[in-house]
């Protein structure tokens, strides 16, 4: 075991919120640690001290002399036209013989290796960033939700590729099923505190869970307490003969200290309303085919979907997940064949990014007002809207000054309200903590409605998942068995494909560089030109807050310092909303690409 970063006393406060409150903590190259905090609380911002491109107001982070720091960015600086072996080689400096060694380890075979990476998926890229960050040897890993928009397969090799490591990782993830895998340690931020345990994320919430149970009867028992010493207090100070007695109530009462459990308060509790339960068949598809214009994705797709089921749509990234979903909901028409919705069908749809397009100058009551079935009232809305924590002056707040993460909780709110008895939901639980999408998880199995959705969270797909599609490879067909079950079976493929099985290596990296569909040029060149702009924007975004950031740290006046913090919220928000569609711009030339 070796210290490798040390936090002393560190303090910081950002728009008049405390993100970091004497905070003490040493990490060491031998633990991987699970990082979790509701959406906010500044677990990405710790990451940023760590790795030294944020300031504390106060305290100190120690990097020790042999911290070897690798941190996984969301986006890489890939040139273009260079392969992926010769980014390798760029990017580490070694030899080509060394990249490939490592590349290896990651499933990374010499065609892969040879492709132009603007030919790789997303999850391809993901494995290649990987293999770089390996090749500078590091001994501790900063990983911010490195698990976002990967296909399982990538998250199992990613999975036991830190099993394995030899070295410590700090892991920001909402999905409770990486991190209870790979993380034997857990912390949490709350209130500017943290808070570490030496167990996994399951143990760590049970044990949270009891603690507050526990803090909440003591509080309880103290309040009684306190009552009754108030209560002896008020009718004997001011007799000549209690006075003193009552003076040494008083300073009974002062000694008693309640429990904070303010942090842990406010979990969400989602109730689905009921509806109108179907009787007969809710969705079937006849030689369905589905893609864009010249590009086919998927064809002969024969399905039919029960009342009450849940169907998770699963498949590697750019097999066509979100065009099925897409297609079957009419937002984009299908290339040939047939969909049938069952009589008095009303379908409610969330998007990935749906809450980008949420109008800014409604507050969230008028907003879930408007789009509550019928004329809608206030008990309803409100109900549903504490539901997703929404309660007390939150409601009436405008949408513009919402985060990314609250305006998602908004998005479903809404959805939920719609009265809709078949929910179409394309990653519903992203931006959620995990208490949240816990709670969005539970309320969905207990919906008597159909829900067809699409999810790269594995601990939310094992609570709601009652059934598995895949789509891979051009065809799309149910999974015979549970989701449990699948996910072995793709653990049970990736270890025969290390094991060196050419067949499967073979079929594995077809999915991504070989099958053959054609491309639409013109719409890859209208993206990247796009790309380019959207880099430009964020990088002003960027530097923006960077200098309001500066002026809010000079500032000793509370209102304008209240004033820029509120500068810095509106512009992470556009920044939030212009990644958002930069990474969906990439996602659609990965699939132009991977599909071609």
């Amino acid at each position: 075991m070796g210290l490798v970063i040390e936090l002393r006393d560190l303090e910081l406060t950002l728009g008049g919120k405390v993100l970091l409150e004497q905070v003490n903590m040493s990490f060491t190259d031998d633990k991987n640690i699970g990082f979790i905090g509701r959406n906010g609380v500044g677990k990405s911002t710790l990451c940023r001290l760590l790795i030294g491109d944020e300031s504390s107001d106060f305290g100190q982070v120690f990097r020790h002399k042999s911290l070897r720091l690798g941190y996984l960015k969301q986006h890489e600086d890939f040139e273009t036209g260079e392969s992926a072996l010769e980014f390798l080689m760029r990017d580490s400096g070694m030899p080509d013989w060394k990249c490939s060694q490592i590349a290896n380890k990651f499933l990374i075979g010499p065609e892969t290796l040879d492709a132009d990476i603007s030919e790789l998926s997303g999850g391809w890229r993901t494995r290649l960033k990987l293999a770089a960050l390996m090749l500078h040897e590091p001994n501790f890993l900063i990983l911010d939700e490195p698990t976002n928009f990967l296909d399982l397969r990538t998250q199992l090799l990613l999975e036991n590729f830190l099993q394995n490591f030899q070295g410590g990782a700090l892991i920001i993830s909402h999905d409770r099923s990486f991190l209870e895998a790979t993380c034997p340690y857990t912390m949490e931020l709350a209130q500017g505190k943290l808070i570490t345990m030496p167990c996994r994320i399951n143990e760590f919430l049970d044990k949270r869970k009891e603690q507050i149970e526990h803090d909440k009867r003591a509080n309880a028992a103290k309040a009684a307490k306190m009552r009754q010493l108030q209560t002896f207090i008020n009718k004997n100070k001011a007799g000549a003969n209690t006075a003193s007695q009552a003076k040494s109530k008083q300073k009974q009462l002062e000694r008693i200290e309640l429990a904070d459990i303010e942090s842990h308060a406010a979990l969400a509790k989602i109730k689905l309303p009921n509806v109108e339960p179907q009787r007969k068949t809710v969705l079937e598809t006849v030689d369905l085919a589905i893609g864009y214009d010249d590009l086919k994705i998927a064809g002969k797709i024969n399905l039919e979907i029960e009342p009450g089921e849940k169907i998770a749509v699963c498949g590697d990234n750019g097999q066509g997940k979100t065009t099925f979903i897409k297609t079957i909901t009419e937002v984009i028409p299908n290339l040939g064949g047939q969909i049938r919705w069952g009589y008095g069908i009303s379908f409610g749809v969330y998007a990935q990014h749906i809450y980008s397009s949420l109008p800014e100058n409604l507050s969230i009551r008028d907003y879930l007002l408007s789009q509550a079935e019928g004329s809608g009232n206030d008990k309803k809305v409100l109900d549903i809207a504490a539901g997703f924590l929404f309660t007390g002056d939150d409601i009436d707040k405008q949408i513009k000054v919402l985060s990314g993460g609250e305006r998602a909780r908004l998005s479903l709110a809404a959805l939920f309200l719609s009265g809709a008895n078949v929910l179409v939901l394309d990653e519903p639980s992203n931006h959620l903590d995990v208490e949240t999408s816990d709670a969005l998880a539970s309320a969905l199995n207990k919906y008597n409605g159909t829900v067809i959705f699409v999810s790269h969270q594995r601990s939310f797909i094992e609570k709601v998942a009652t059934g598995v599609v895949e789509i891979n490879n051009g065809i799309l067909k149910r999974y015979p068995g549970s989701y449990t079950e699948y996910v072995n079976s793709l653990g049970s493929e990736m270890e025969l494909t290390a094991a060196g099985s050419p067949d499967i290596r073979r079929n594995i990296e077809k999915a991504d560089i070989e099958r053959p569909v054609k491309s639409n040029g013109r719409e890859r060149f209208e993206a990247e030109k796009k790309i380019s702009t959207l880099e430009r924007q964020i990088e002003k975004f960027e530097k923006e807050i960077n200098k309001i950031t500066e002026k809010l740290h000079s500032t000793e006046n509370w209102q304008e310092a209240a004033e820029y913090g509120e500068e810095i919220q509106q512009l992470q928000n556009k920044k939030e909303f212009a990644e958002m569609e930069w990474l969906e711009l990439h996602e659609r030339i990965e699939q132009l690409a991977s599909d071609r």
